[in-house]
């Protein structure tokens, strides 16, 4: 049971498979690393198929090859049945994959970009290196 309601067997098994965690279906929290047990989380959250999904830091416990797989994933789930996705990240290079990006500073709003525009032919490596703002037409 989950948030007062039944889990569906399959269900659990295709969303432990969207983020890559079906060989570990039958293992118990503490034999999980701790970005497993992110993956689990997040795939807590998108059990009751969600129209918003708040994730905060939602790679930051994970590899760059699994925090990049997390984030195509909330791409994918974006695209193809709507789900909102309110993200924090220090990662810049996984925050411009958003359509739109907020900068704070001290808590204040210091910038807001919407990033459709944006020319991602060039890859995340610009975003990593800080120097996108030129592709943004």
């Amino acid at each position: 049971m989950f948030l007062g309601l039944r889990t569906d067997p399959q269900r659990t098994a295709e969303v432990l498979r969207m983020v890559g965690l079906s060989e570990r279906a039958g293992h118990l929290p503490r034999e999980l690393s701790g970005g497993q047990m992110q993956r689990v989380a997040i795939a807590r959250a998108l059990l009751v198929d969600p129209k918003i999904l708040v994730a905060d830091e939602p790679t930051g416990n994970l590899d760059k090859a699994t925090g990049e797989s997390i984030i195509k994933l909330f791409k994918r789930l974006a695209e193809e049945n709507g789900l909102a996705i309110l993200l924090t990240t220090h990662n810049p290079a996984f925050g411009y994959e958003a359509d739109r990006a907020i900068t704070l500073e001290d808590g204040r709003i210091v910038q807001e970009e919407d990033l459709r525009k944006m020319d991602r032919s060039y890859g995340p490596e610009a975003a990593r290196r800080q120097d996108w703002r030129p592709y943004i037409k």
